[in-house]
């Protein structure tokens, strides 16, 4: 009948309702199980709507906005039943004839519409209808969604706020951004909105509008930065939200839009920038890991140098957090893009192959965190494991190749490390397997030495109380469990090759996690850094094999970069690890003969003599391979011809032994042209076979001291220049630096056995000779300012490494120890650095006494800043190191004064008590803490109480230097805040510097003056802030005194 009479109903409105009703209540039948025949009657009537299009009466009746409604309900939840295909395209069309004619639409329709995005899945029916809906009927919902999310909303913002509340926001938020993922012409008027809600106070409410528009914003379609430009303005805007978690939640939002919307990324890169040094730690934290979630193909095109540069920064951030998603970001970053590195895309190399370099730049801050942190990175993805060998050992030259010096200093500094540590591990592995009770710390009054080697490791790791728990965890499993420390035995082996390596490795990580859950993540750092992964056995024979195909250019005759890195590593690993080369030793010999005289030769001639030097056995070579040694010694090439020496001196080939000597001592003449090489050689031979050099010594000793030293150098070179690169010298001069190395070496190996006292002592004044050779009295007296300079250093590192020696400590006096410290303020600047050098080296090491931490604070107005940083640098990390140990650093206050009191410059006039009071604060700003400095402050007065014992006549000027200290110290304290009580110990000084004065009205009277200028204390007070450091900006002082002729 609608059919029939059709636009025009033959019915009542109330007939009308009542037949709508009845079609619902069929239509509805269709969601239900039933046979043929119904189904055939049910799907009829709903085609016959949708095709007649008479439910388009409803709009006609008063209760329309109620059918409509039912007809949503009824059609969504047959729908839900997945019923034909073809019943879901009439329940389509015959719901777009509602939307387009029904004005009246409830609200409850939208949000049914809408919560099928919400609730469904994108292949479900329900799912599908509302998304055809919401594509067809675009102009009839947008008005209708748009007024529901106002009135949602508003509503919401209205609210109380209560969690039931914000629950619901989050959903309509949630609704909002998946309606714009599908159909973002719907929502017309609500991103402006969402800007508004962005505004508000309420962090919640900013929060979600914040979230959602930036969902928003990364759909693939998405053009609200360009439709709305507002939103997206304020939306950048809210990276700087005083809320933290919303900062967060901003960085986090970035990933998506840079990848999907490349005309951002300028506006982006601008943005991470800002929020990798954001002052809170988790913003920056999530910006580090956020960009390190980029795809590399992104990083490469898209992200700005300058923001991986800020990152770089981040590696070095104070939060352990920050540096270590900063590093993982880098790390993965490069090993994703390494093998365009490997073939060298110029973009990829310029924009990503800096990145090792950076990282290894941070073992320079010298934390311990930073220093796991930089292990880990390294092993995970800068040299990740490799099945293939050979690859892995050419990634190793390419990335060594490409770092700086400093870099690569760091990174030998970490093989270094993991050497040392390897044989802590090995030592500590040996004791829990010979130790019944290795952990009984409860058994005995004393810790055993497991216990102490668990805490001297721990102390080399962040959390060094987590990790000391963990060990002691360790040791009892591996005491327990025979088999698992066999394995990890065999991860510290540094004869595994690399295959080994990692699968020891893996297994112990394995059953670490097995047998205690977490263990595996305390220990991990531990387990890396004496694990070998980085340099180890199989590298050797890749790298010898590398080095030998390499050629040499014939245009330049100098061998490609490569060589060079190759040769550095191989050298290295010599000295470290010469064990590694067992398997390589044979063809090393064989090789020294069989490419003579190229660049390669000399390179394993090198390697070789290292490798004899660690005690490695070369066996009986050849007469091929004795024959091209030798002829090494009458070469031009000073190297080669040392490396030569040292394999022939390790050699059981006494005849050769002889001849060669014999042939050094018939050519000592100053006429001779290789006699530098000669002495050169005769050096390594006195270092390791004195006895073949003890015939000849005098005769030796005499030419150096008469003939050679005095010899005046031609030189051609400026003559106001105070030094010259080693290769530029004159061969004289390489003949006399060879002549003091050559007695410094004999009087060392000689020293068990015993030396003429005569001859020490001639040999002994021969270098303070060289050391007191100036610049002014080199030039006058016609010889080399540069091979003076050159000796000075080496008769100063030669005094030092001597005196050390128990045999000839007694040719140290006071007096010469002070005058030795005086190197550091040589005029030539490669010489105080030189000295400083040695000093800083072997102090720590032991191979110097303690003492010579005093001689080091005569640097405190070195002018060059880098090299007066890196000693002051060196002076704090062991002071710091030294604090709860001894008091080294402390009692080095006194010989520091009595170097000052002696000092050749030294007078009490005001400006010179200025300069000596800098020693004394750069003295302070190394040493002195709220601990120590009342120690510091009553050695100072404990000196005014004594005398000189090297000059009764100098006493004075330490008096005059114990006032000056006392008053600085003072006013460190009141500057720091520091309390300054009484030492409650009595302290005696050194007996060779200092002796008490008799007590009575002596000290009484002494102690009672102060030797300090009034006009001088006047000055102090008006110049509280001058640098300690610039001894040439002095503040006016009320008198002057004569300029110096030695740098102060």
């Amino acid at each position: 009948m609608l059919r029939l009479f059709a636009p025009e109903a033959p019915y009542t409105t109330l007939e009308l309702n009542s037949i709508f009703n009845l079609f619902l209540s069929e239509i509805d039948q269709l969601g239900k199980p039933q046979d043929e025949s119904s189904f055939q009657h049910y799907f009829y009537l709903l085609e016959s709507l949708s095709t007649v299009k008479s439910v388009i009466i409803i709009a006609d009746l008063d209760n329309a906005e109620e059918l409509s409604t039912r007809f949503f309900n009824t059609c969504f939840n047959v729908v839900k039943t997945n019923p034909p295909r073809n019943v879901q395209v009439c329940m389509t069309e015959l719901l777009v004839l509602v939307i387009d004619e029904v004005n009246s639409l409830s609200e409850d329709v939208v949000e049914l519409i809408l919560g099928q995005f919400q609730e469904g899945h994108s292949d479900h029916p329900s799912y599908q209808m509302a998304l055809n809906l919401a594509h067809i009927c675009i102009d009839g919902l947008q008005r209708r969604v748009c007024q529901f999310f106002s009135d949602a909303l508003m509503t919401m913002s209205s609210s109380e706020g209560t969690q039931d509340d914000i629950e619901e926001l989050r959903k309509v938020h949630k609704t909002i951004q998946q309606v714009y993922a599908i159909a973002p012409e719907l929502l017309l008027n609500v991103v402006p909105q969402l800007e508004e809600e962005m505004k508000v106070d309420d962090y919640g409410v900013r929060l979600m509008a914040t979230e959602t528009i930036g969902g928003m914003l990364a759909e693939k379609q998405s053009n609200i930065y360009q439709k709305y430009p507002s939103a997206w303005k304020t939306w950048l805007g809210r990276r700087n939200d005083k809320a933290v978690q919303l900062r967060i939640k901003w960085v986090e939002n970035c990933r998506a839009i840079f990848e999907t919307h490349p005309q951002t990324v300028t506006v982006l890169n601008d943005c991470f920038k800002s929020k990798l040094s954001d002052p809170e730690e988790r913003v920056r934290t999530a910006a580090c890991r956020v960009i390190g979630e980029l795809g590399i193909d992104d990083v490469i095109q898209n992200l700005d140098l300058s923001v991986l540069n800020e990152m770089a920064l981040r590696c070095k951030d104070k939060k352990a957090t920050v540096r270590k998603e900063a590093m993982a970001a880098l790390g993965s970053f490069y090993n994703s893009a390494y093998y365009r590195i490997h073939e060298n895309e110029q973009a990829v190399v310029e924009k990503l192959g800096w990145i090792p370099d950076n990282l290894l730049s941070c073992i320079y801050v010298d934390d311990r965190s930073v220093t796991v942190a930089v292990e880990k990175t390294l092993h995970e993805c800068i040299f990740p494991n490799d099945t293939d060998e050979e690859e892995r050992t050419k990634r190793l030259v390419l990335i060594v190749g490409t770092l700086s010096q400093r870099s690569k200093l760091a990174f030998i500094g970490l093989i270094r490390k993991q050497k040392g540590f390897m044989g802590v591990i090995a030592k500590y592995l040996d004791l829990l397997e010979t130790e019944d009770n290795p952990m009984d710390i409860d058994g005995g009054a004393s810790p055993s030495k497991v216990e102490l080697l668990s805490k001297h490791i721990a102390a080399l790791f962040p959390e060094s109380a987590r990790v000391l728990a963990a060990l002691q965890k360790f040791s009892t499993l591996l005491t327990e469990k025979r088999d698992l420390l066999t394995i990890a035995k065999a991860c510290a082996n540094a004869n595994s090759d690399y295959s080994q390596i990692v699968d020891n490795y893996n297994r112990l990580a394995e059953r670490l996690t097995l047998e205690n859950p977490g263990l595996f993540e305390i220990l991990e750092p531990v387990l890396l850094r004496f694990s070998p992964f980085s340099i180890n056995k199989s590298s050797v024979s890749h790298l010898f094999n590398m080095m030998r195909n390499q050629r040499t250019s014939r245009r330049t005759s100098t061998r490609n970069k490569h060589a060079i890195i190759i040769q550095e590593i191989l050298t290295e690993i010599s000295t470290l690890f010469p064990s590694m080369f067992d398997d390589n030793i044979h063809d090393l010999v064989l090789s020294t003969a069989n490419q003579a005289g190229n660049e390669s030769a000399k390179c394993i001639l090198d390697i070789l003599a290292r490798l004899t030097m660690n005690g490695t056995k070369i066996g009986s070579p050849d007469q091929s391979v004795l024959d091209c040694l030798e002829t090494y010694l009458r070469s031009r090439d000073i190297t080669s011809a040392r490396n030569a020496a040292i394999v022939l001196s390790h050699l059981d080939i006494s005849d050769m032994h002889t001849n060669i000597i014999q042939n050094i001592t018939n050519n000592l003449s100053v006429e001779y042209p290789q006699l530098a090489v000669s002495l050169a050689s005769a050096a390594e031979f006195s270092r390791y076979q004195p006895a073949l050099i003890a015939e000849n010594i005098e005769k030796i000793t005499d030419f150096i001291a008469v003939q050679l030293l005095p010899f005046k150098t031609k030189s051609v070179h400026d003559k106001t220049s105070e030094w010259e690169e080693y290769e530029s010298l004159d061969e004289i001069s390489k003949a006399k630096l060879s002549g003091i190395e050559l007695l410094q070496n004999y009087l060392l190996a000689s020293s068990a056995s015993g030396v003429d006292e005569a001859l020490v002592e001639k040999i002994f004044n021969i270098l303070w000779e060289a050391l007191g050779m100036t610049f002014d009295q080199a030039t006058s007296k016609g010889l080399s300012a540069p091979e003076a300079s050159r000796l000075r250093l080496v008769a100063a590192n030669a005094i030092v490494t001597l005196t050390h020696q128990k045999e000839y400590e007694h040719y140290l006096s006071v007096v010469q120890f002070e005058h030795l410290g005086l190197t550091l303020q040589d005029t030539c600047y490669f010489v105080r650095e030189g000295f400083a050098e040695t000093l800083m080296a072997k102090i720590p090491n032991g191979q110097l006494h303690l003492r010579y931490y005093s001689m080091l604070f005569m640097i405190a107005h070195e002018p060059e800043e880098i090299l007066l940083k890196r000693v002051a640098y060196f002076l704090r990390k062991n002071a710091a190191k030294l604090h709860n140990e001894s008091k080294v650093m402390e009692n080095s206050f006194v010989r520091l004064v009595h170097m000052l009191a002696h000092h050749p410059d030294f007078t009490v006039a005001n400006t010179d008590l200025a300069i000596s009071a800098q020693y004394i604060e750069f003295y302070l700003s190394c040493v002195a803490t709220p601990e120590n400095v009342s120690f510091l402050y009553h050695v100072a007065q404990k000196i005014k109480l004594s005398k000189d014992m090297v000059s009764n006549e100098l006493s004075e000027n330490s008096y005059y230097l114990s006032d000056l200290a006392s008053l600085l110290i003072k006013r460190k304290c009141k500057e720091a805040t520091w309390p300054l009580n009484v030492y409650p110990q009595n302290i005696r000084l050194q007996s060779k510097l200092y002796r008490a004065l008799p007590t009575g009205a002596v000290q009484t009277e002494t102690m009672k003056k102060n030797y300090l200028p009034d006009t001088f204390m006047a000055w102090l007070d008006e110049n509280q802030n001058y640098k300690t450091s610039d001894k040439r900006t002095q503040a006016a002082l009320p008198e002057t005194t004569t300029k110096r002729t030695r740098l102060a």
